[in-house]
């Protein structure tokens, strides 16, 4: 059970409510010392009008994202 963990995680951030602004990939060692070992943006939305129209046109045609 003990030992070390690298665990990789996509993490989709946001401002606001629903205003996602890219994705990116965080990798972490958790051990008795927890390490951040590796950051990468992986995208990102050219700006928050295309993520707007995105997500209302998503919305019209119901799709879920």
């Amino acid at each position: 059970m003990g030992g070390a963990y690298e665990i990789t995680v996509k993490v989709y951030p946001y401002y606001g409510a629903h205003n996602s602004y890219g994705i990116d990939e965080i990798m972490i060692r958790i051990s008795d010392r927890n390490e951040l070992i590796k950051f990468k943006h992986l995208a990102r939305l050219k700006s928050v009008v295309d993520n707007l129209i995105y997500r209302n046109l998503c919305s019209v045609i119901g799709l879920t994202i």
